[in-house]
């Protein structure tokens, strides 16, 4: 096992919801990755879950949304 040296980033996101309504998620101090076939986040879900993020990691062929 490798190490990787990843740069450091603040950054925010604006997603759009079901409702319409248009939503701001953002995190601090996250590493980046600018290759195009990274598709994993770096944020912990459960991080993420404690708040208040719902968070799908179930693949729709296995019954997720």
């Amino acid at each position: 096992m490798g190490s990787v040296n990843l740069p450091s980033v603040d950054a925010v996101i604006a997603v759009e919801d079901t409702g319409g309504k248009i939503v701001l998620i953002g995190v601090g101090d996250a590493g980046y990755d600018r290759r195009t076939t990274q598709f994993e986040s770096l944020w912990n879900i459960y991080h993420m879950r404690s708040n208040g993020v719902i968070v799908d990691d179930i693949a729709k062929e296995e019954g997720g949304k």
